[in-house]
């Protein structure tokens, strides 16, 4: 069982944004710090290009990109990636950027989503102030889990090679 988990997806959103589409997750953010390796998202369009899932650090509507990956183009479905390697630290939120496609989201019973205009890629390290205005119980059906990483630890994989 992983460590961390981030996000509130599990597959059962049954709402879809459009594209392009730059949202933060503010339920269940990040249990504990180390790596994700783990996303689960699901997708409402054929060749979604989801160019990037990852970690934000922040509080309020000030949030800054801290880590992603680059996902690629999914099809309509539930899709769980593997082999990532995203930094997350405790009390991170999940994002995603969208730039073409549909992505589900529950539109009541979450925490909320944070959106910024215009909706291009913030993922470059920097605060940025996000909206709420409409957004209050929404959640992306996009979730994400790994392991705990001991401050100064080498990964097991590194110490492989």
């Amino acid at each position: 069982m992983p460590d961390i988990d981030i996000g509130v997806g599990d597959f059962s959103g049954s709402y879809s944004t459009g594209a392009p589409s730059m949202e933060l997750d503010r339920g269940n953010p990040a249990n504990g710090t180390g790596i994700l390796d783990t996303v689960k998202i699901k997708i409402n369009a054929n060749n979604s290009t989801i160019n990037k899932v990852g970690t934000f650090s922040g509080s309020g509507t000030d949030w800054a990109s801290r880590d992603y990956a680059q996902l690629g183009t999914l099809n309509t479905g539930n899709h769980t990636i593997t082999g990532l390697s995203i930094d997350v630290v405790t009390n991170d939120i999940i994002g995603h950027y969208l730039l073409a496609g549909s992505v589900f989201y529950y539109d009541s019973g979450k925490t909320g989503m944070l959106y910024i205009l215009p909706m291009v890629d913030k993922f470059d390290g920097n605060t940025y102030t996000y909206n709420t205005t409409g957004q209050a119980g929404m959640g992306l059906d996009v979730y994400a889990t790994g392991e705990t990483v001991s401050a100064g630890a080498i990964p097991q994989m590194l110490v492989c090679m």
